[in-house]
């Protein structure tokens, strides 16, 4: 089961959108860990691979929403007004 998901992660049309955007392909690792975790935490209902799952959905989330796209400046620009 994990390698059809590393074959559909390496194939995916997300692959080329990452090749293309960053000019490398993207890490796959943390997938198949979430699976495995995933698969574990269905067959066991074990507390600390369910804590373990939850951290790393929380890191996945602050890493999404904490992107900076645009620079940070003290004041605005000289040129702010039309002033020229």
């Amino acid at each position: 089961m994990l390698s059809f998901l590393s074959l559909f992660m390496a194939a995916s049309r997300n692959q080329f959108h990452q090749y293309c955007i960053y000019g490398k392909f993207q890490d796959c690792l943390m997938y198949s860990k979430a699976m495995k975790s995933c698969i574990s935490y269905k067959a066991r209902k074990s507390t600390e691979v369910r804590d373990t799952m939850l951290e790393a959905l929380k890191t996945q989330e602050i890493k999404f929403t904490s992107a900076s796209v645009w620079e940070k400046r003290e004041n605005p620009g000289e040129y702010w007004n039309g002033k020229e």
